[in-house]
């Protein structure tokens, strides 16, 4: 497929696989820039063209042109708001950028780091996430080597970046974290981004957002907790199960409801699935003490003896107080095993 070149008329080869969704171009007379849409095209395709001269940016022009109100107004829509939220949202030039445009995991029309920032714009289709921001911090490079017309605040301008693509890392890990339901690290980061750039209020947006949504989750999640607690109490053991496996939906990170999970499986003897909810709480907090102990019961009924052993020994030296996995310890020495 050919298309014609927007800045001389001429011809970019464009070579589309047949199972993707994007290509890559440039103009094969003049090597020109230009832009292409997709709404050109059929829409699963996301055209780009380029040139190989390197990259120059402006900063003064830059900056004065988005100070024209239409495109100001329009910009801050999605949360770019001034220049330096602009440069920071530079991730690569069009020759590290294209054959991972060709991939289609890295396009022209959707970029998770923009779209954390205007949660509208998640539904425009799912990304393979952790793929997509493993490229992302692969080609991300400094936008300052591109920057010219700086003037004497070129050593402000530059520490002013520098902190913000720092910031800008913590971001794109919190989007990980997001996309994985895991919202207590995605504040976590976060929290830290703003620390580094006090001054970028889609951070602090995207903070917000994020500590409601973990506010949300812990409190739908504990009122499942007691529930599901009393039903396995009461011996419902069925019931019980599908409200930890519930909860596990959207928190899947809950260790509570995994150790729900685990004490159901060994109630029923189904020691296999107990061990593997339990090695899960225990990857996730290895300081959790009541986790090793009942790990330990578990492979006590399995006569794994040498690591009921490893585990009973690792939750006393997490609490000593812990008279529980004392006496199972001595019981285990008692009978040599």
């Amino acid at each position: 497929m050919q298309i014609p070149c927007p800045t001389c008329g001429g011809t970019g080869q464009l070579i589309i696989p047949s199972t993707w969704h994007g290509a890559w171009a440039t103009c094969a007379t003049c090597h020109g820039t230009g832009n292409v849409f997709a709404s050109s095209y059929p829409t699963r395709y996301a055209l780009m063209i380029g040139s190989k001269t390197k990259l120059k940016i402006d900063f003064e022009v830059l900056r004065e042109e988005l100070e024209y109100p239409p495109v100001k107004e329009s910009l801050a829509e999605v949360g770019l708001d001034d220049v330096f939220t602009i440069l920071t949202s530079f991730i690569t030039d069009e020759t590290g950028i294209g054959e991972y445009v060709a991939d289609s995991l890295v396009n022209t029309d959707n970029h998770p780091y923009l779209a954390y920032y205007n949660p509208i714009q998640k539904g425009r289709g799912d990304l393979v996430v952790s793929k997509a921001l493993g490229i992302l911090t692969e080609l991300s490079l400094p936008v300052f080597p591109y920057l010219v017309n700086m003037g004497e605040a070129e050593t402000q301008i530059k520490t002013t970046l520098e902190n913000r693509s720092l910031a800008r890392s913590h971001v794109i890990q919190a989007i990980a974290y997001d996309h994985e339901l895991d919202f207590t690290n995605a504040v976590y980061e976060l929290e830290k981004a703003v620390v580094i750039d006090l001054e970028d209020r889609n951070i602090k947006n995207s903070l917000k957002l994020a500590r409601d949504k973990q506010s949300a989750q812990l409190e739908l999640a504990d009122s499942y907790h007691v529930q599901g607690a009393r039903l396995l109490q009461a011996g419902r053991l069925d019931e019980a199960i599908g409200v930890f496996r519930y909860v596990l939906q959207f928190y899947p990170k809950s260790m509570l409801a995994l150790y729900g999970l685990a004490t159901v499986h060994y109630t029923r003897g189904e020691y296999s699935q107990a061990v593997e909810e339990l090695t899960k709480v225990i990857e996730m907090d290895p300081g959790y003490a009541r986790a090793r102990y009942a790990l330990a019961l578990v492979r006590i009924k399995t006569e794994e003896y040498e690591d009921a052993r490893i585990q009973l020994e690792e939750a006393l030296r997490i609490d000593p107080d812990y008279e529980a996995a004392r006496t199972a310890l001595e019981n285990l020495k008692d009978t040599g095993r």
